[in-house]
């Protein structure tokens, strides 16, 4: 007798009543405590966007290629000087720093692969 009255009709909630000051057309649904806990954590700011790794590289690229150049000039002056004897070693510096150019374009095409 108790276990029919527990399933009657009567005693089954009624999920789709009406409820004064609702105005929408989805059912109430349940709120569970991760959810209470974001809403109250949430504070409307983006989170800190940690920087990618790679985002540095066209700026540090660009001055290495450039101090290069400025090395390449100073090493031509130098060629050029009279008062320099040993003209074969600074033609063996250009070439490095020509290898170097070239490695860092190189390097360049292949960063902006990877991005």
């Amino acid at each position: 007798m108790f276990v029919e009255h527990l399933l009657s009709e009567e005693e089954i909630p009624d999920s789709q009543r009406q409820v004064k000051g609702i105005s929408s057309e989805t059912p109430p649904q349940q709120v569970d405590v991760n959810h209470l806990l974001r809403r109250q954590s949430s504070d409307d700011t983006a989170p800190e966007l940690k920087k990618y790794p790679l985002n540095n590289f066209d700026g540090i690229s660009a001055d290495v290629f450039i101090n290069i150049q400025n090395i390449t000039s100073l090493l031509k002056s130098a060629y050029s000087n009279p008062s320099i004897n040993d003209k074969k070693l600074i033609k063996t510096c250009l070439d490095i720093t020509k290898t170097i150019e070239d490695k860092i374009v190189d390097l360049s095409k292949n960063v902006n692969k990877i991005r």
